[in-house]
C-alpha cells in the first residue's frame, strides 16, 4: 500500500514508501470482500519495488487488517468512527490520525508477525548474547501524551563485567554503575560528554555487571540521536524494562542478520578488549 511520506523515519526506505501485505492478511481481506485469494492477488496487488513481496495497488474500501473473521476490530472494543483506511502497519503515521488503535501495544509489523514484549528471561543471558538478540528487536517508548514510539534496533555493543576493561564497572561498584550489578532487565542511562544521554540494557545475573549499549535505531543512527528522538534521559535510569509502561523492548520473533566489529570509543581499554568484536550492526536488506 503506497502512502504519503510524513518524514517519520519509520518507513521501509523504498522509493515512495510501501507497506507489504502478508499471506494471512490477503486471506483475511479476500474473505472480507467475498473474493477468492488468487483473484484478489491478481487484481489488487503488485510486486513491491524491491521484488521481495506483494503490496496493495490501493486500499480496498472498508477492508482493514485489524478485522477479525467476524468483522470486529481486534484492537478497539468499538470500531472507530473514521476507519476507512487499510493500516497494515502502525509505522504509517498518516493512519495514526485516523485510527487510534494503532497506538496500542498489541501492534503488528508489516509482515504480519505479532510483537512480543521481552520478559525477564530474555535479559538473563550474558551481554554478548543479548546484544546479538537485540539487533532487529524494537525499542518502545510511551511519551507523556500517550503516543507510543517503536523503532527497530540497528546497532548494539556488549560490555561484560569487571573483567572487561571497556566496561564502566571495570573498577568496581560506584554510585553510577550500581544499577549494572542488578539482575538483567533494567535501564542504565548515563550522560556522555556532558550532552548525550546513553541508553544501556542491563543483562545477566545479579552481582555481575553487564550491559548492552543501544547504539542506533532505524531513523536515528547513534546513541545520542536515539535518546533525543525517544525523549530518554536519566529520569529513566533503573527503569524496569520488564514491567515499565514508559520504556520497554519487543521482538517480532524474527532473527536479524548482523555483522560483528570492534567497539567504538574505548581507547582507554586494554588492547585485547579493544579488539573484541562486540559491536553488532544490522545487515541492510538485499536489493
Amino acid at each position: 500500500m503506497k502512502f504519503k511520506c510524513r518524514m517519520c523515519g519509520n518507513c521501509c526506505r523504498i522509493r515512495n514508501g510501501i507497506v507489504r501485505v502478508s499471506n494471512e492478511e490477503i486471506a483475511r481481506i479476500a474473505a472480507y470482500l467475498g473474493r477468492g485469494e488468487a483473484d484478489f492477488i491478481e487484481r489488487e496487488t503488485e510486486l513491491a519495488p524491491d521484488r521481495r513481496g506483494l503490496m496493495l495497488k490501493s486500499s480496498p474500501d472498508g477492508a482493514c487488517a485489524w478485522l477479525t473473521p467476524d468483522n470486529l476490530c481486534r484492537i478497539n472494543p468499538v470500531k472507530p468512527d473514521k476507519c476507512r483506511t487499510f493500516p497494515l502497519e502502525w509505522t504509517n503515521q498518516g493512519s495514526l490520525e485516523i485510527c487510534p488503535a494503532l497506538r496500542a501495544q498489541e501492534a503488528t509489523t508489516g509482515e504480519g508477525r505479532g510483537l512480543r514484549r521481552l520478559a525477564e528471561e530474555d535479559y538473563s543471558p550474558d551481554a554478548v548474547t543479548v546484544a546479538k538478540a537485540l539487533v532487529g528487536a524494537w525499542l518502545c517508548r510511551r511519551l507523556e501524551d500517550g503516543t507510543i514510539l517503536r523503532r527497530r534496533i540497528t546497532e548494539t555493543e556488549a560490555y561484560c563485567g569487571e573483567e572487561d576493561t571497556a566496561c564502566h564497572a571495570h573498577k568496581g561498584r560506584t554510585a553510577r554503575t550500581d544499577v549494572m550489578f542488578a539482575a538483567g532487565g533494567r535501564a542504565y542511562i548515563y550522560l556522555c560528554y556532558g550532552m548525550h544521554e546513553m541508553l544501556n540494557v542491563v543483562t545477566g545475573h545479579e552481582g555481575h555487571p553487564e550491559a548492552v549499549l543501544v547504539r542506533g535505531v532505524e531513523g536515528a543512527e547513534g546513541p545520542g540521536k536515539l535518546t533525543k528522538l525517544f525523549k530518554i534521559d536519566r529520569s529513566l535510569n533503573r527503569e524496569d524494562l520488564v514491567t515499565s509502561d514508559r520504556l520497554w523492548l519487543e521482538s517480532d520473533g524474527s532473527r536479524a542478520g548482523f555483522t560483528a566489529s570492534p567497539r567504538i570509543g574505548i581507547a582507554y581499554a586494554s588492547p585485547r578488549d579493544q579488539k573484541r568484536k562486540w559491536r553488532f550492526t544490522l545487515k541492510p536488506p538485499r536489493r
